[in-house]
C-alpha cells in the first residue's frame, strides 16, 4: 500500500489499481489509521527529519520486525533516526558521490560509455517526467 499527500499521485495510483490512501506522513492520527502492524516494509522519501521520526516510532511501536528505510540530508539527523530504529537511513548527497565514483570506476576515461549512459539517464528521467515524478522540493516548470 502506498500513502502520499499528492492527490494527483494518489490519482495516478489508483488508475493502476495500486493500493494507496491519501494522507500526510506527518499526521500522527493518520499513521494510526494504517495497518502498521501488519507491513514488513516500509520506505519514506519525505526527507524531513520529524516526519521521519514520527514514522519510525509509529511503527516500532506495533511493529518490530519491520524494515523501515528512510531519507536524511544531515548524519547527525541520520544517527538518530537509527537510535530510534530505522533500518537504514539513506543520505542522497553520499548516496550520489558513490554512484559517481562507481561510473569513473566502469567507464574511466572511456567518452563513448559516458554516452550511453547519458541516454540511457535521459530515457529514464524522460519516464520518470511522463509519469509525473519531478523533485518533491523543488517546483516544476
Amino acid at each position: 500500500m502506498v500513502a502520499d499527500f499528492d492527490p494527483e499521485v494518489i490519482k495516478k495510483l489508483k488508475a493502476e489499481k495500486i493500493p494507496c490512501v491519501y494522507g500526510d506522513a506527518d499526521d500522527g492520527e493518520f499513521l494510526d489509521e494504517l495497518p502498521l502492524n501488519k507491513i514488513k516494509f516500509a520506505v519514506s522519501t519525505i526527507p524531513d527529519f520529524a516526519t521521519n521520526l514520527l514514522l519510525i516510532k509509529k511503527i516500532r511501536r506495533v511493529n518490530k520486525p519491520a524494515i523501515v528505510m528512510v531519507i536524511s540530508h544531515n548524519i547527525g539527523e541520520a544517527e538518530k533516526l537509527y537510535a530510534v530504529g530505522a533500518s537504514y537511513v539513506i543520505l542522497p548527497h553520499f548516496l550520489g558521490g558513490n554512484f559517481a565514483s562507481d561510473l569513473i570506476a566502469k567507464h574511466g576515461f572511456n567518452s563513448r560509455k559516458y554516452a550511453r549512459e547519458k541516454i540511457n539517464h535521459l530515457k529514464y528521467l524522460a519516464h520518470r517526467k511522463m509519469i509525473g515524478h519531478e523533485h518533491p522540493m523543488r517546483p516544476t516548470t
